[in-house]
This record gives structure tokens, C-alpha cells and sequence, in this order.
């Protein structure tokens, strides 16, 4: 079964959820090691995901502003996975 390409847009919105997701985690985990219920290094992985969505997120917008741009230098159709 072949999965139906993504659009940049959605993919964006869903780097930016996933970002937010784990701030909220992350502010979780901070309270959970505060009282040693949790590893400082499962909230220190997780203060290292965050910039690196973020960054993946400004990409994504980055290209989605970009598109047909990207995609007449490229020679890509509207229809076409880029």
C-alpha cells in the first residue's frame, strides 16, 4: 500500500506539535528529576530534541515559502514528490 505524499505544510505543523510536545515533556521531567523520580539524562535528551525540531521546523517553513521556486528550479510538477 503506498502511502499519499505529505504536504510541506502539514509536515511543518506536525515538526512544530511534536517541538511544543516536548517542551511540555520536558517541563514534566524537570519536576519528575527535581524529585528524583526521573534521570537528569532523560531530561537533558530531551532539552536536546527541542532545537533541533525547532530547527527542522524553520526548514520545513523555510521551504513550504519557497516551493514553487524550489520546485520550477528542480523541475518538479505540482503532483510530484519533491
Amino acid at each position: 500500500m503506498t502511502t499519499p505524499p505529505v504536504s510541506i505544510h502539514r509536515q511543518a505543523d506536525e515538526v512544530e506539535l511534536a517541538a511544543l510536545n516536548e517542551r511540555g515533556h520536558l517541563e514534566r521531567l524537570r519536576a519528575l528529576t527535581g524529585r528524583q523520580r526521573r534521570s537528569e539524562h532523560e531530561m537533558e535528551a530531551a532539552e536536546r530534541r527541542i532545537p533541533i525540531l525547532e530547527a527542522a521546523a524553520r526548514t520545513l517553513r523555510w521551504v513550504q515559502r519557497h516551493e514553487a521556486e524550489l520546485r520550477e528550479r528542480f523541475g518538479l510538477g505540482r503532483g510530484e514528490a519533491a
